[in-house]
């Protein structure tokens, strides 16, 4: 036991300092989730939901819409056709720069990483987000006013 004595010491040091510590990380890969879709599809409760006011689309929406499908096609060619998918995606630029030059700019960020063969992620979503706009959030209540 007198051998052992340090080295059951130095075992409950590291246990307390896990102990005391913020975060534990562990070696290995985590456990995959696996989820029976079939069981748990539509099995939600929608109690006391009531959908919200809807708005007609207007022309700007649809033509933005437009211009994310034809955005989304050039992605999905980029593995199989890389050079037809930035040459639609510069057809798609040279479209914007007279309608959005705000939205055609990331774009072209984004077409310069591709050319160069560089990883063009971060650029392909920040010229996605500004394709598609800022979201907005409309709730269905009005806003509160100082009319009684």
């Amino acid at each position: 036991p007198k051998r052992a004595l340090p080295h059951m010491r130095l075992a409950l040091a590291a246990i307390q300092r896990a102990r005391l510590a913020e975060r534990i990380y562990l070696r290995g890969r985590p456990a995959t989730v696996v989820v029976d879709i079939a069981k748990v599809r539509l099995a939600g409760k929608r109690d006391g939901l009531a959908p919200g006011p809807r708005t007609p689309r207007n022309a700007d929406d649809v033509v933005s819409a437009r211009r994310a499908a034809r955005f989304d096609a050039a992605l999905e060619r980029l593995g199989a056709d890389a050079p037809g998918a930035v040459d639609s995606l510069l057809v798609l630029r040279s479209e914007l720069l007279a309608g959005a030059p705000r939205v055609a700019t990331p774009l072209g960020v984004a077409i310069e990483a591709l050319r160069r063969g560089h990883d063009a992620t971060a650029p392909l979503a920040q010229a996605r987000r500004a394709l598609i706009g800022a979201s907005e959030a409309r709730g269905a209540l009005p806003a509160w006013g100082s009319q009684l």
